[in-house]
């Protein structure tokens, strides 16, 4: 399964990212310096090329609205990635599309699920010391905010877990294997 993904590593030449980051939401302060270095360090390794992406941090009333309107779920959720795929001439990149995140419900997950990652083979501090950048510590909240990162930008790139078990198994190997790389470079 693992020799299944397609992984385009890159050498340290950087590429043209538009990582544009809004935050419609008051109530949790946001890290932008780790949003943009965990967009970066997720899509160089499942795309080469210029890009551009939109990040929306909402609020729960919004992210619920968005959810039956466009998924018939009337609940408030985590994130809700929207794919686009298309490029851009007046700014000479690919946008690859949106990603709808509510930090509130992130941070009700990261203390509700504080063992997800043990439980389910993910990195976490408590196995191995992963850290993002060296010698900083990060909160499980900042930690979650991460894994909603990469598990939409892995969605903006077709991987899928509704589907059976093996999408299911590749997607979390994926995720985990993104969690990982940029917690240790």
């Amino acid at each position: 399964m693992q020799g299944d993904l397609i992984l385009k590593k890159q050498k340290k030449k950087i590429q043209k990212a538009i990582i544009n980051i809004m935050n419609i939401q008051r109530k949790e302060k946001l890290n932008q310096k780790l949003v943009r270095y965990i967009v970066e360090k997720a899509v160089s390794n499942l795309f080469y090329g210029p890009f551009k992406i939109d990040i929306i941090f909402c609020s729960a009333a919004y992210i619920k609205n968005l959810n039956k309107k466009y998924r018939d779920k009337n609940k408030a959720t985590d994130i809700l990635s929207f794919e686009f795929k298309e490029y851009e001439y007046d700014e000479n990149v690919y946008f690859i599309g949106e990603l709808f995140i509510c930090p509130s419900i992130a941070k009700k997950n990261a203390l509700d699920f504080k063992d997800f990652w043990d439980k389910e083979g993910w990195a976490s501090k408590n196995k191995t010391k992963y850290l993002i950048k060296k010698n900083t510590e990060y909160t499980d909240f900042e930690k979650e905010i991460v894994l909603l990162l990469i598990h939409g930008i892995l969605h903006l790139f077709g991987y899928d877990h509704t589907g059976d078990d093996d999408d299911n198994e590749e997607m979390k190997k994926l995720q985990n294997f993104l969690y990982i790389d940029a917690a240790i470079s």
